[in-house]
């Protein structure tokens, strides 16, 4: 490069990270008898666009500087504005790296102390031509003043001689004074307009050119005169123009032409070197062969295929931190500048972070996340931004998780209901009622000879002495026929049936029935409606939907735009970024208040109402500063707060809670509540109900009545129908029989029982002591009358006192159950027949409970 008297554009080309600097700085050090200088322009992403403008230190330039820059501020155009800064800027960076003594002339003047001697020499002359100046314009005066007052000691001042060598003085000291502002003006024009007579005459004018052209003569002087080998120019490309290049160009080529015809007054042997470290693509074209004289590829040391490799080494003493995600998250780096910064905030954070139950893999996502989003990273530390966003509205994501369970339940409802609608519940059963008879005898009988048609099919799916009848028309009579039979075999009788649609869909019916399709679908039902309990108790990443992301990034183009935006929708998705961000954004103090449950205290003690859903963070601290009478605000109804006071069994402070509850009449924050308490199906979860379902009972005694008259007025969902039939239920069973809330007198209540009797299948075998204890000695107390029951949706024991105590209405419907669950009626294909029948039946039961009522 620098023995080739024709090189004098370079281009080190390679992506950002690639490592050119570090090419440069190893090459500084093996040719230390060079020097170098480097002027790195940089335009960067930032928060206010005009930001990136590349304005002139105002306290480093003079006036001409300051002309520039206005001028720059008035150009029409943004690109020629920020053309015309990049030239200013550069010249800018140069003046402050050439020493000042080689560019004598240049217009302007780095700021600089001046040294104490050239103050005190200064304050000298100054003192002195004014002294000398006034001594001889006013000798006379002087003299004449002296002999007046008889002043001997200053007789010699008035010495005619003495004039002479004043003048003489002031002459030199009036000529040295001139030497140094001549040399000023010529170097730096301190003047630049002269006014006669209000006639201005402007010695350097200003135009609409760019700085270069404006003042080449200066440029030519700073360069020629830098004493560089190389001057290096970094991150031109960022600003996307050639114009920029193409000048410099034309300004090398100038520079030295000049130097090789010895114009340049001195080195005019040594050449100039521009080298220009910039990306590949920022000629689109072969013209970057045509620009440079030499151009010198980079090979990137990290690109997203190795970065891996590369993080390894960084990172692969730190043992907390999983491969897996080490090796995913390399897919989203590809500049190791970037990598080592992540390293270094990573170290920082984890060592200044104080406690050891962090996730290291969630605080090295985070700081990546502040690395590549750090405007973001920002807005998320002031509760704004995309990322918040996301997090904050994460109950859309939970309603979407719901809607699809929903859809799942409602699939298998439907598919259960048809399984239990079926008559079908064997295979004889359904040949019978598919089987084509028409015109089929048995033993030469049809099947009109038959008292009923059940009968006739039995008698040919026996397949003896089968035979169908053909009617043949007489020959020239429409209206007469003749009657023959023909033998039939009963296999392709079955054959005809088993092509039909129908019979293969009834098919199906009877092998899922029999196979225990029933039980299978009403399981997966069970656990379903347990898995949406527990939608909201899960983490974001457990139903993270792209769809619910792609929406939120909608309001942010910043986000949209980048090309790391996939890397957020990695760390949420896979739970590296999740709902607990904040403990690894700054200090944690273990008693310490979080942001959310600082909002809680400031809406409590404002007496706000707030979002009971708000999760609450450090409970255990918060509990410690709310006095008694903080609980009787209506702030205080929060799911997270009650939740752990549940847990601890703090009765005094729940009652209170309920107790709000009630005069607000928030029936709704009770149900909630407890739907929250329902998704923990454990031990644990268990005693929580009992303590919510007897506090709840104690404090707000009449609260189902009320709660059902609410929604009997709105009108009730389906999901709050089953959220009551529960609380109905638990109160049932673990409520003493002797509970006020559970009486007769509860008209509303005893309606509600009577007509939901399914909220009694939840008792099983496990629960069976308890209920028979508590929950039937409610329901006589009651004097229930169950509308509908159902004998294979209960269980056995508690049918069989449904029935012992009466505790149903006397209607066909359940007399049909009760016939049914007694053997009364084999199967439900027997209940046409039964209908008929039913008081003859009933009454011939040896069972007194079945044929008392009657």
């Amino acid at each position: 490069m620098m023995e080739d008297d024709s090189i004098y554009n370079v281009g080190l080309t390679g992506p950002y990270g690639a490592g050119k600097s570090s090419i440069i700085e190893s090459y500084k050090t093996e040719n230390e008898q060079m020097k170098f200088i480097h002027v790195a322009l940089g335009k960067y992403d930032t928060i206010d666009d005009d930001s990136n403008s590349l304005v002139l230190n105002q306290q480093e330039v003079t006036p001409e500087m300051k002309s520039v820059n206005q001028k720059i501020s008035e150009a029409p155009t943004q690109p020629f504005k920020e053309f015309k800064e990049i030239e200013g800027k550069i010249i800018n960076q140069l003046l402050h790296q050439v020493n000042v003594k080689n560019v004598p002339q240049a217009f302007t003047k780095v700021k600089k102390n001046n040294s104490v001697r050239k103050i005190i020499v200064w304050a000298i002359i100054v003192p002195l031509v004014l002294a000398f100046s006034i001594f001889l314009l006013r000798f006379d005066d002087w003299a004449a003043f002296v002999q007046i007052n008889h002043m001997n000691l200053l007789y010699r001042t008035i010495n005619p001689s003495l004039r002479v060598f004043a003048a003489a003085a002031l002459l030199g000291l009036i000529g040295y004074l001139t030497y140094v502002f001549g040399s000023a003006q010529i170097n730096r024009s301190l003047i630049r307009k002269v006014s006669i007579r209000g006639n201005e005459i402007e010695l350097f004018k200003n135009s609409e050119n760019s700085f270069f052209d404006e003042h080449l003569n200066e440029v030519i002087y700073l360069f020629e005169n830098s004493g560089a080998d190389v001057i290096v120019f970094e991150d031109l490309d960022r600003f996307g123009s050639t114009d920029v290049f193409r000048k410099l160009r034309e300004l090398n080529q100038l520079i030295n032409k000049r130097k090789q015809d010895d114009l340049a007054g001195k080195d005019t042997h040594k050449k100039l070197v521009f080298l220009y470290l910039i990306k590949d693509d920022i000629f689109v074209s072969k013209d970057r062969t045509k620009f440079f004289d030499l151009i010198i590829p980079v090979v990137p040391t990290v690109s997203s295929s190795n970065s891996f490799n590369k993080m390894m080494e960084i990172f692969g003493s730190i043992k907390e931190i999983d491969r897996t995600f080490l090796r995913n998250l390399s897919f989203y780096i590809d500049d190791m500048r970037l990598i080592k910064n992540i390293f270094n905030e990573y170290t920082i954070y984890d060592s200044e972070i104080n406690t050891s139950s962090l996730d290291q893999n969630k605080l090295l996502g985070m700081v990546t996340y502040k690395n590549i989003f750090p405007r973001d990273f920002s807005q998320l530390q002031y509760g704004k931004g995309f990322i918040y966003s996301i997090l904050n509205n994460k109950r859309d994501t939970y309603d979407q998780e719901k809607s699809i369970i929903d859809s799942e339940i409602f699939n298998l409802e439907s598919e259960l209901e048809e399984l239990e609608s079926s008559s079908l519940v064997s295979f004889d059963r359904l040949k019978e009622t598919h089987l084509t008879t028409e015109s089929i005898l048995v033993d030469g009988e049809s099947e009109d000879t038959y008292p009923t048609r059940m009968e006739y099919v039995r008698k040919v799916l026996e397949g003896k002495n089968l035979s169908k009848v053909k009617l043949k028309k007489y020959q020239n009579y429409s209206n007469l026929y003749t009657k023959s039979s023909e033998p039939i075999s009963l296999e392709s009788l079955l054959k005809k049936m088993g092509d039909t649609p129908e019979y293969q869909q009834d098919k199906k019916i009877v092998e899922d029935i029999k196979n225990g399709k029933k039980v299978i679908v009403s399981s997966k039902i069970q656990d379903l409606k347990i898995k949406k309990k527990q939608v909201e108790t899960q983490p974001l990443s457990e139903v993270f939907d792209s769809n619910h992301f792609e929406k939120e990034l909608q309001g942010h183009e910043d986000i949209k735009n980048s090309g790391y935006y996939d890397l957020i929708l990695f760390l949420l998705s896979n739970g590296y970024i999740d709902e607990n961000y904040e403990d690894y954004m700054n200090y944690f103090y273990p008693n310490d208040l979080k942001r959310e449950d600082k909002l809680f205290v400031r809406n409590l003690l404002s007496s706000s109402k707030g979002d009971p859903s708000k999760k609450l963070r450090n409970i255990e601290s918060l509990i410690e500063i709310l006095k008694n009478e903080d609980y009787k605000k209506v702030g205080i109804l929060n799911f997270s707060l009650s939740e752990y006071i549940i847990d601890k069994k703090m009765e005094n402070q729940f009652s209170t809670i309920l107790s709000v509850a009630r005069q607000n009449h928030n029936y709704k924050f009770v149900l909630d509540l407890y739907e929250n308490l329902l998704k923990y199906n454990d031990e644990k979860g268990t005693e929580n109900i009992l303590f919510f379902t007897v506090t709840l009972f104690s404090t707000w005694k009449n609260f189902l009545s009320y709660a059902i008259k609410k929604y009997e007025n709105k009108g009730i969902s389906e999901e709050r129908d089953n959220l009551l039939k529960d609380l109905v239920f638990d109160g049932l069973i673990y409520l003493n029989s002797d509970n006020e809330a559970y009486e007769k007198e509860n008209s509303i209540l005893v309606e509600f029982i009577n007509q939901n009797s399914s909220l009694l299948e939840n008792v099983s075998e496990a629960t069976w002591n308890q209920f028979s204890e508590n929950g039937i000695t409610k329901l006589e107390k009651m004097e229930i009358k169950l509308t509908k029951i159902n004998h294979e949706q209960m269980y056995n024991k508690l049918f069989k006192s449904i029935i012992k105590n009466d505790l149903y209405e006397f209607n066909y419907e359940n007399i049909e159950e009760i016939a049914l669950f007694e053997g009364i009626v084999p199967d439900r294909s027997g209940i046409g027949k039964f209908k008929h029948e039913s008081l003859t039946r009933l009454m011939n039961s040896e069972n007194s409970q079945v044929h008392n009522p009657v």
